[in-house]
This record gives structure tokens, sequence and C-alpha cells, in this order.
């Protein structure tokens, strides 16, 4: 649009982890939150992280969206060195490179869904009139053309969530974490959402990385990496499985989830 390059997602379908290390001071203690951990995708799809509360599934997560810097360890994300980007380039990685959405919605409350929307875009100033038609695009995507001119008061969390993602599809990311974006959503909505980032995972041909604690959430990707304590537990090929079938292996190698 208007010669602005868009990221290419082909070249954004490859996660490599290798020794990923992170540890926090929680009240004069170290806390190892990850521990020498490995993670690999090389295709697109939809793909779920799971382990107990405490196994790191989160640290890994934000490390890998570039929200926080590993101890030691390397992460590549296409061809990127993710480990080794200044503080701008990081910037720019989570703004055109990947896309996060959390289990807060993290909307501006003031703003309309579309103002929330195209927030990227006005940070890159961008033209008003591409900015709209983004925007009413992707909220149409997420079944929110109704919806451009409510506040986050006037919306459910499901559709606040909806708006959340679509933001984060504002420059076609090749990749989309997503760190139990259902927390705080009823069942119906939760299934709904599942099925929204099912879908982009394959009309968009991009990887779409959950951390959840739902086995009927983990049940619908194609594989799932399960965490203890840190460290690497085991990876589930879930495409056959049903969620109690997919419940019951993940707790076999991490304990309940």
């Amino acid at each position: 649009m208007n010669g602005m390059a868009e990221p290419s997602t082909q070249s954004m379908q490859r996660i490599m982890v290798r020794d990923l290390a992170k540890s926090y001071t929680v009240g004069g203690r170290r806390v190892d939150a990850l521990r020498g951990v490995d993670l690999t995708i090389e295709e697109s799809g939809f793909y779920g992280v799971m382990g107990a509360s405490g196994s790191g599934k989160s640290t890994l997560l934000h490390l890998l969206s570039g929200l926080d810097k590993a101890d030691r360890g390397t992460i590549t994300v296409g061809e990127t060195a993710v480990d080794d980007l200044d503080e701008q380039a990081l910037t720019m990685y989570r703004r055109r490179s990947v896309g996060v959405i959390f289990q807060k919605f993290n909307l501006l409350p003031t703003l309309t869904a579309l103002e929330n929307v195209v927030l990227p875009g006005v940070l890159e100033k961008l033209p008003p009139a591409e900015l709209d038609a983004r925007g009413r695009s992707l909220l149409e995507d997420m079944g929110l053309s109704d919806r451009v001119d409510h506040r986050p008061d006037a919306l459910s969390g499901g559709e606040q969530q909806r708006v959340a993602i679509a933001r984060a599809l504002f420059f076609s990311p090749g990749i989309l974490f997503a760190d139990e974006p259902t927390g705080n959503l009823d069942m119906v909505s939760s299934d709904r959402l599942w099925s929204v980032l099912e879908r982009l995972a394959g009309e968009r041909n991009m990887i779409v990385l959950m951390v959840t604690h739902e086995a009927e959430a983990a049940a619908r990707c194609r594989q799932v990496f399960v965490l203890r304590d840190g460290r690497n537990a085991g990876v589930i090929d879930a495409e056959e499985l049903d969620p109690s079938e997919l419940a019951a292996r993940a707790a076999s190698v991490a304990g309940p989830v």
C-alpha cells in the first residue's frame, strides 16, 4: 500500500531457539525461569506451549517477542538473530515482524476499536486514508465491522481480544505470539477465539504460537511444546488427539498443567 514494504511471511516461517536461559531476582532470591530451552518451528501453523504454572511458558514468549532479554542462548526468527538486536531494532521487530497478544487486552480505553487497531500505523505516520482502510478491513476479518466506533467498555471480552488481534496483525507479521489469550474469557468466547487463531495460521500462512493451560485449545494445534521447571519436557504431535488425550499426554511429561 502506498509503496510501504510489507514483511515477508515466507521469510518469517521459522523459529529456532537454542539453550535459552533467563533468571529473575524476586524478594532477594534468584528464580530460574528458563534453564536451557530448545525449540524449533520450521513451518507455518498453529502451535502451543503448555506446562504447569512457573514452568517458564510466558517467559519464553516474552523472549521470543523481544519484550525481554535472555541471560544465555540464541533466538532466531526467520533470518533475524533476535538476541543480537539493539533497542531500536527490537522496537521495529515487535512492530513489524511479529504480533503479540496477551491475557489482558491492553486496549486504550478512550479510543474506539478502529483507533486502537490503527495505532501501529499512527506511530509510523501512515496516511489517514490508509489507516482507515486497513483498520476497517482487519476488523471486518475479525467479525467486528459493526463495532468500529465502539470503545472497549462497550465491547465484550471476546470482542476486545479480537480487536487486540486485529491490532497485532496491522503490519501483516509472519508470526503471532499469544500468551494465554483466553484467560479472561468464558468458554464460548474462548472457543471462538481459538478458531480465529487456527484460521489465521492457515489463511495467512503464518506461525501462531500460543501459551495455554487449556487442553481444548492445545488440541487444535499441530504440535505442543511442553515445559517443566524451565526445561524442555517433550513435544506432542497434537493433530490426532482429542483434548482429554492431550491433557493426559501433557501431564505424563510435565505434571498437571
